[in-house]
């Protein structure tokens, strides 16, 4: 799922990804591959992910589901 966003201040256009836990990666190294499946595997990737790429967003429902399991990933975005 693929969202626009226009900033007031910037008037730029930047494109937003949310994903979900079937959401496939499009790019990097874990390319058609499920976020769930990153992140039971390869934790480490989405949390560089969260942290580098502007646009890399999670489902907010799915960061809730994952408190206490991936309490790193749920603080990242602070």
């Amino acid at each position: 799922m693929s969202y626009r966003f226009v900033s007031n201040k910037t008037k730029t256009m930047t494109n937003w990804q949310i994903f979900n836990a079937e959401t496939e990666f499009d790019f990097g190294k874990h390319v058609g591959r499920t976020l769930e499946e990153v992140m039971s595997n390869h934790a480490s990737y989405i949390l560089w992910c969260i942290r580098n790429i502007d646009w890399f967003l999670i489902d907010v429902e799915l960061l809730e589901s994952y408190e206490g399991k991936y309490n790193q990933f749920v603080n990242a975005y602070d």
